[in-house]
């Protein structure tokens, strides 16, 4: 609370989901803020600054490929199904850091398109196709792609060296 790298940080996520078509049809909101504040001479470790890039943010770029005090991200998707357990999304993800509020852009970009593997209450695999201003990236994972922070840290778990 009083040393060198003593920090206070403050997150507001959301997510909803719009059925259209109820069993065909969906669509998904994401959105996460992360800021953060410091005072007097305190820093924040760079192993704990807010990130964006990887799988569950901005999905063409590799994980934390972007890191700074402050983080804005918003995410859609939208989900068609093919069969009971099999689903088609395409998506759009933008986002940025930045070390001040007002800097907040979201110049980085990702879209493409998936597929998900399903039960009715979890995602069992998912194959994403994303692209960006860095190329294609193709991701295969056993995770949705939004999972709200409070269930898994969006920081790196070790100290990240560029």
């Amino acid at each position: 609370d009083s040393g060198r790298y003593s920090f206070r940080r403050y997150e507001l996520e959301g997510l909803h989901f719009v059925p259209l078509s109820p069993a065909r049809w969906t669509l998904a909101f994401h959105g996460w803020t992360v800021l953060s504040d410091t005072s007097g001479s305190r820093q924040i470790p760079s192993y704990l600054l807010p990130s964006l890039g990887g799988s569950t943010t901005l999905r063409s770029y590799s994980d934390y490929r972007f890191h700074d005090r402050h983080l804005l991200l918003v995410s859609a998707e939208s989900r068609w199904a093919l069969f009971e357990h099999v689903d088609v999304a395409l998506f759009v993800d933008a986002g940025s850091v930045a070390p001040r509020i007002r800097e907040f852009t979201l110049k980085e970009t990702s879209y493409g398109a998936g597929l998900r593997a399903h039960l009715n209450s979890s995602t069992l695999a998912r194959f994403d196709a994303a692209h960006g201003p860095e190329g294609w990236r193709l991701l295969l994972r056993l995770s949705e792609p939004f999972r709200l922070s409070r269930l898994t840290r969006r920081t790196a778990a070790v100290p990240f060296v560029p």
